[in-house]
């Protein structure tokens, strides 16, 4: 094993919103309900909106990140979310609330956090409360826009006309939503351009080609990374029952790990936080797939292991010049080269991702997943010490493992 390094973690990383949103829109399409897509298409109906209102291209580019974000709030099993009828004060509150606490304990969301809560407040009860007006008019703004979007998708194209579309909407014209919004919106859908665009590629890239690099870049503290960590670990891992909390606990295993190999504290919570996200690109991953009770097929298998390479671009875009996205990205390599996606071996391997393999096989042979139930903690030894006998594991981080087997074993539980 090559010798344990204090780290160079810095008191401060730059992170860049624009892909953070992007990320969390993606991690929302993958447990949500509503539909692939449904937060960009928002997103892209309140900004062209917004453009229609005259609002500054610097608002333009803020209700356009709100509108990715909004449904953050989702629970794990998003089809408990009832529609509502959206003419109370507080309809469907439990996801508004959800991603209002996620938001505002998280810097980078914090100024997002009041249009999460009440973007399904109805206008007669919006207008009257005690917010800010811009964000009073951005949560009216996105909820205009995602029931439009809900309109027109779940019609199964009945409704995809501008004129069937308005209609419905001036229904509930100064109740429901803003007056003047809903004026916008109409005189938008009179352009085909926006028609066209909502069923394009191009609405994930608007997220991330926002802008200025200035305007999105943003230094937070090692403390913030690890709350907005745990928050998209949280969404990733929500898909199902059996991977829940599956990336806290493997963080929790890599900073304890790290301590005991010698990590400076610095180093222990770079170690966490490359638990936390390690798991990132199955955002993309398909459903089916995920919760499939059996073996995965070829394809399905050749599928899943490209998760490992979206993570370390997800990671790299949304934190460059950091470490950690790399140690995230490398937990199925393995010392003997037979890992994957790029096959690294020996001196290839540092310490950080030594750890966070072995960390990761740990918590998942002690889950229980939809193909068997839990593995006992003697069962799970056996089947890493044979690995590292086999020259894919490092044998003295395991070692390090194996002495605290219990301990670790109630860590990885859930």
């Amino acid at each position: 094993m090559p010798p344990a390094v204090t780290s160079a973690f810095p008191d401060k990383v730059r992170a860049d919103l624009r892909h953070i949103a992007l990320m969390i829109g993606r991690a929302v399409n993958y447990i949500g309900s509503d539909g692939e897509d449904h937060g960009f298409r928002t997103a892209y109906i309140a900004m062209r909106c917004a453009e229609q209102l005259g609002w500054p291209a610097a608002r333009r580019e803020y209700i356009y990140v709100a509108g990715v974000l909004h449904n953050c709030g989702l629970p794990a099993n998003a089809d408990d979310v009832g529609t509502g009828d959206g003419k109370t004060a507080e309809p469907d509150s439990g996801p508004c609330i959800r991603g209002h606490e996620y938001a505002k304990h998280v810097a980078l969301l914090r100024p997002f956090a009041a249009v999460i809560r009440h973007y399904r407040t109805p206008w007669t009860v919006l207008k009257g409360l005690p917010i800010p007006q811009p964000d009073r008019d951005a949560a009216a703004l996105i909820n205009l826009s995602a029931f439009a979007d809900r309109l027109i998708e779940g019609a199964g194209g009945a409704l995809d006309t501008p004129e069937t579309v308005a209609a419905a909407l001036r229904e509930e014209s100064g109740e429901r939503f803003n007056k003047g919004q809903v004026e916008a919106l109409v005189a938008v859908m009179a352009d085909p351009v926006f028609w066209r665009s909502l069923r394009g590629p191009e609405l994930q890239n608007l997220c991330a080609n926002l802008g200025k690099d200035r305007d999105f870049l943003q230094e937070i503290g090692r403390d913030e990374l690890r709350k907005l960590a745990v928050f998209l670990a949280r969404l990733v891992d929500g898909k199902s029952g059996f991977t829940l909390e599956h990336s806290e606990r493997v963080g929790l295993i890599c900073e304890e790990l790290g301590a005991e190999i010698g990590f400076d504290r610095k180093g222990q919570q770079e170690l966490h936080t490359a638990g936390l996200l390690h798991d990132l690109g199955y955002v993309d991953a398909p459903t089916a797939a995920v919760l499939k009770d059996g073996a995965l097929n070829a394809e399905e298998y050749s599928i899943i292991k490209q998760h490992v390479a979206k993570t370390r671009v997800m990671l790299e875009r949304c934190f460059p010049g950091t470490r950690f996205p790399e140690w995230a990205a490398n937990h199925h390599e393995r010392l003997d080269g037979g890992g994957y996606p790029n096959h690294l071996s020996g001196a290839e391997l540092d310490t950080g991702s030594r750890i966070v393999a072995i960390a990761d096989i740990f918590q998942a042979l002690g889950q229980p997943r939809p193909y068997r139930g839990r593995k006992n903690a003697e069962d799970v030894i056996r089947i890493m010490r044979a690995m590292v006998n086999d020259g894919q594991l490092d044998g003295d981080i395991f070692d390090r493992l194996a002495a605290r087997r219990d301990y670790y074993y109630d860590l990885a539980a859930v």
